[in-house]
């Protein structure tokens, strides 16, 4: 009987759609003129000179926050719903 072997590139499927997922949830709650998918690996959400990073290391979420071009807080999730607290809070002013 054959091995059944998953396909080399399963890590860099399953990234894409982490990055999917989280960025269709982002847009529920903003405008998807405030999204800017950078790779399959990260993207921005941003509000003027308010800026926050999003990219999956090692396999978790991390985000920087970035305000008027300096790096105020650096953090890593695990999962959806804390970080679309955070950012929306941080770089919108929403609760």
């Amino acid at each position: 009987m054959e091995e059944s072997k998953a396909p080399e590139d399963v890590y860099t499927r399953l990234a894409i759609n982490e990055l999917r997922q989280c960025a269709y949830l982002f847009s529920k709650y903003i405008s998807n003129t405030n999204i800017i998918i950078l790779s399959y690996k990260s993207f921005i959400v941003k509000n003027k000179r308010k800026i926050a990073c999003i990219e999956f290391k090692n396999n978790k979420l991390h985000s920087t926050i970035i305000i008027n071009g300096i790096k105020k807080v650096s953090r890593t999730f695990d999962n959806y719903i804390s970080l679309i607290y955070q950012v929306k809070r941080i770089i919108f002013n929403l609760s």
